[in-house]
């Protein structure tokens, strides 16, 4: 097993035992066990040093986009594989035959992710929106900052659903692009959203 292997499944076994202390009544001495390993475990992993953080290495330089998304795709918030918050967002490959092409991605949040019963909350809806518009205008080389992010809901989402996201972009205007993007559950239109980005100066 690679440490990227590692680090994964780390991560997945964190996420497991979310949902099942969630999902299960558990006895106390259980707990009380439980609490003195993952502390130990927490413990030797916190006397490893500290390892600096992607923009603070001095490498980014013209390849900022690159180790960014790197980054993100192992730690992000909401597609890091080895970040047991994140559900993981998993963008698919998708052979694109001009810059700005769509990105398409699938996620499956679980009872971690739950807002009214048997609903994903909607935060982390359009946190998965978030990310694939992000994604495509980055792609298409905007590099620019969201201004707005507008989220249309059109049906519940349920928890435990294949979700299915597509962002493209729709509208470029200079110093502003718009990019839109759906979300499927099961084949169902569950979501719409629209974000507007401002492009930033190029540094010289």
């Amino acid at each position: 097993m690679s440490t990227q292997e590692a680090r994964r499944s780390v991560a997945d076994e964190l996420r497991a035992i979310g949902e099942l202390l969630a999902t299960r009544d558990l006895p106390l001495d259980l707990l009380t066990a439980a609490v003195a390993q993952l502390g130990a475990t927490r413990t030797a992993l916190a006397a490893v040093p500290e390892r600096r953080r992607w923009y603070e290495t001095g490498d980014e330089g013209e390849h900022a986009a690159e180790i960014s998304r790197a980054y993100h795709d192992e730690h992000g918030p909401v597609r890091g594989f080895a970040n047991p918050v994140a559900p993981p967002l998993v963008v698919q490959p998708v052979r694109r035959t001009a810059a700005g092409g769509p990105v398409e991605a699938r996620a499956r949040l679980g009872v971690l992710y739950e807002g009214p019963p048997r609903i994903v909350h909607g935060g982390w809806v359009a946190a998965l929106f978030d990310e694939v518009l992000a994604l495509v205008q980055r792609d298409a080389g905007v590099g620019g900052v969201t201004a707005r992010l507008t989220v249309r809901y059109r049906r519940p989402t349920p928890v435990g659903a294949e979700l299915e996201l597509r962002s493209w972009i729709d509208d470029d205007q200079g110093r502003a692009v718009v990019a839109k993007a759906t979300c499927h559950a099961e084949g169902e239109l569950v979501a719409e959203a629209e974000a507007q980005f401002v492009r930033l100066p190029r540094r010289t």
